[in-house]
This record gives structure tokens, C-alpha cells and sequence, in this order.
């Protein structure tokens, strides 16, 4: 709501800079396969329940949207099984994270000109602050909360993630947000897309009881966005 009445995208990224580079001062031990356990759980799992979803018939998709759903979630099975090799011996940094930096997380205090952040969420897998980064850009570059909004009042078809809906306050608060992450020690593009990837996946197994249409459109985002890592 800030961003959307004119408050600076490029005061806030700074803003939410300063959070994310105060939080990974406080570091943790490095625990090598914490990175695999996660993409294991949180990308993996999901991708094999969407599988499973589909040929039970529980998503209700068209033939040709069946169709499309099924060799994507092949490909991201696929895809993810190359990452646990790929990630095997990766010891991440790990430090003191927010577990669930969406925007909607994130109180703007006009008067002082700071952030207040709320609903902390602890990691079950790994603390990395490349984690709290990515539901920043759930948020922002990929336009969750707005898109989820979209689909509960119109019928868009589950292949094509509408980004030229995405309000454009929240892209240019993404790439003020790439340009100031780029020279942060921690920062790695490559493993930022993973988690940005498993922001999406994650979430199938909650949309499959309400939404479970919605869940495969924001797990076809997943998997496009996991392709790219």
C-alpha cells in the first residue's frame, strides 16, 4: 500500500536492504545439506503431489491444460533431482532470517521513515537470507498477492502468468532491489532463483484443498521460474 501511494520504491528497497544486511551479521553454523534437504521438501515434495493431484482428476484442468500441467511437472521433477546432485555439498550461509519477508509482511512508518517488520516464520530446513530475498520478489516481482487476487475474480488460463498485470510500482521496487543486493557478500542470482522457484512450489500442497486451480497456475510460475536456475 505504501509503494502503490507514492512512497520511494528506491527509499524502501534501501530500507529493506539495511533489514536484510543487519539479519545476516547474526550468523549461524553452516550445516552442509541443509540447502538439499530443501529443495527435497520444499520443491521436489510438492512437485511429486501435483503429479499425483493431476491423475487422480482433483485439479479439474482441461485435456489440454492437463496436458501442458503434466510435462511441466515432469520437467520440474527432473529439474530438481539435478539440483540435489548439483547442491549436494553446498554448506549456505546461514544467519538470522525473517522466514517470511513478503511485502504484505512489512509496515511502513511514514513519520520515521522506517520499516517495522511482523509475522516471523521460522525455516524448518536452512536460514538463509537469500530465502527472505526471494518472497520479497514473490511479492514484488512476481506479483503474488496482486495475481491471487486476479484469479479468485477472473478465469486465466493456467500457462500463462499474467506479469502485465503486475502493477509497475512493485517491478521498479524489484529492480531498485537488484541493484543494491548485486554487492552484498551473500548474495548469489543463482541460488536466489531456486528460492524464488520453491516460493511457488511450496504453497501447492495449501492451494490444492481451497484452490486447486490456482495451485497449478502458481506451480506452472514455479516451474518456469526453476527451469531458469
Amino acid at each position: 500500500e505504501a509503494l502503490m501511494h507514492g512512497v520511494s520504491a528506491n527509499l524502501i528497497a534501501e530500507r529493506v536492504i539495511e533489514l536484510l544486511r543487519n539479519m545476516s551479521r547474526i550468523r549461524y553454523r553452516s550445516a552442509k545439506g541443509s540447502l538439499t534437504a530443501y529443495i527435497h521438501e520444499e520443491i521436489l515434495g510438492p512437485l511429486v503431489l501435483a503429479k499425483d493431484a493431476l491423475e487422480s482428476g482433483v485439479l479439474g484442468l482441461s485435456i489440454t491444460d492437463a496436458i501442458l500441467f503434466k510435462q511441466s511437472v515432469l520437467n520440474g521433477i527432473e529439474k530438481s533431482k539435478s539440483l540435489l546432485v548439483k547442491y549436494e555439498d553446498v554448506c549456505l550461509d546461514e544467519s538470522l532470517t525473517h522466514g517470511n519477508l513478503t511485502l504484505e509482511n512489512i509496515l511502513w512508518d511514514p513519520s520515521s521513515e522506517e520499516l517495522k517488520i511482523i509475522d516471523p516464520y521460522a525455516e524448518t530446513y536452512c536460514d538463509s537470507i537469500i530465502g527472505d530475498v526471494s518472497q520479497l520478489y514473490q511479492s514484488s516481482r512476481s506479483g503474488y498477492e496482486h495475481i491471487s487476487q486476479l484469479y479468485e475474480t477472473s478465469s486465466l488460463p493456467i500457462c500463462e502468468y499474467p506479469t502485465w498485470s503486475i502493477p509497475d510500482v512493485l517491478v521498479e521496487f524489484s529492480r531498485h532491489l537488484d541493484n543494491l543486493l548485486i554487492v552484498e557478500s551473500w548474495y548469489s542470482p543463482e541460488r536466489l532463483q531456486v528460492f524464488r522457484a520453491s516460493q511457488f512450489t511450496r504453497m501447492f500442497p495449501f492451494k490444492l484443498e481451497k484452490r486447486p486451480r490456482d495451485g497449478a497456475a502458481f506451480m506452472m510460475h514455479g516451474i518456469s521460474l526453476l527451469s531458469c536456475s
